[in-house]
């Protein structure tokens, strides 16, 4: 998904496997793990994954999705926004961009399984 050194990955959602998953890749990866409550406002999470220069954020469920893409033009470097969980978005969702703090073109969406492949040799 594009992790740059000194990254972190911002993981909010309750407890799952995809949330421990997740923390343990950022951490293989180089990047830091910076956890955000399911109970956050909206405020507190641009707050931490901005601060956290999160590239990445590992969210349960479309709402946290789209708060984040609505907001992206405040999180100038998340390059994704990977989906697990409650109401899976569906691939062509998945394959969808929005606008951001990518210089080339968005922040991409991405579904679970698609950030699972994201950087599997062919």
């Amino acid at each position: 998904a594009g992790l740059e050194p000194e990254a972190s990955v911002a993981i909010w959602g309750t407890n799952a496997p995809q949330w421990h998953i997740s923390a343990m890749a950022a951490i293989v990866a180089g990047a830091k793990c910076a956890g955000v409550y399911p109970t956050d406002t909206e405020e507190q999470v641009i707050f931490k994954v901005k601060h956290s220069s999160a590239n990445l954020a590992v969210v349960d469920g479309a709402g946290k999705t789209t708060l984040l893409l609505n907001r992206s033009a405040d999180l100038p470097k998340l390059r994704a926004v990977a989906e697990y969980g409650q109401a899976p978005m569906s691939a062509a969702e998945g394959a969808a961009h929005v606008g951001g703090g990518d210089p080339h073109g968005g922040v991409r969406r991405l579904t679970w399984d698609a950030l699972r492949l994201e950087g599997v040799p062919e």
